[in-house]
């Protein structure tokens, strides 16, 4: 059963994130690709993550994550952040910056989280749960500010590598279709 399930989410498409979190002036990260929202009231994410993974423990205990959505050209990033030893080292993948929050979010006295510039979207999230089930943690985050590009280029994971969408090009025109061989649209 376990190789059936493992086959069947390989054919289950996923944006891919690299999730940051900063704890004694130590930054750690992992590229993800079981991110999902939960809820829009309050606004939450959710996520898992191995047990034994070298992230988990120290953004429970730091209490915040920074989800990274990658872009299609940051497909390097998510390779370094995915690949081991974890380590700083993983950090000279892609432009990243400390985001560091004094006061903005109400009660949490000063935030600092590494932040991967020219990403998709950026969630500064406080940890809220982590649910332990088999091998994983399911992490609930709660999203506290949101940085997003207007380009949207997502990097994709499925069956085991990177994937990217092919997007139309943005000439003004309608592009033409063909549905069940009639074709469809204008110029």
């Amino acid at each position: 059963m376990p190789e059936d399930f493992r086959s069947a989410m390989r054919r289950v498409a996923a944006t891919v994130s690299v999730l940051s979190t900063e704890l004694h002036g130590r930054r750690f990260g992992i590229t993800v690709s079981s991110l999902a929202s939960l809820t829009l009231e309050p606004p939450t994410l959710c996520f898992g993550l191995h047990r034994a993974s070298s992230f988990c423990h120290p953004m429970i205990e730091s209490g915040w994550v920074c989800v990274n959505v990658l872009s299609q050209a940051q497909e390097s990033v998510g390779r370094a952040f995915a690949t081991p030893p974890a380590s700083e080292a993983r950090f000279h993948a892609g432009r990243w910056s400390i985001y560091e929050a004094r006061g903005r979010v109400p009660s949490h006295g000063c935030i600092r989280l590494p932040l991967l510039a020219d990403a998709q979207a950026n969630l500064v999230c406080r940890v809220t749960r982590a649910i332990e089930h088999g091998t994983h943690f399911l992490c609930l985050a709660e999203v506290a500010e949101v940085a997003i590009r207007d380009q949207v280029e997502p990097l994709l994971y499925c069956d085991g590598d990177y994937r990217q969408l092919a997007f139309p090009a943005d000439n003004g025109s309608l592009l033409r279709v063909r549905i069940d061989g009639a074709s469809h649209g204008g110029e």
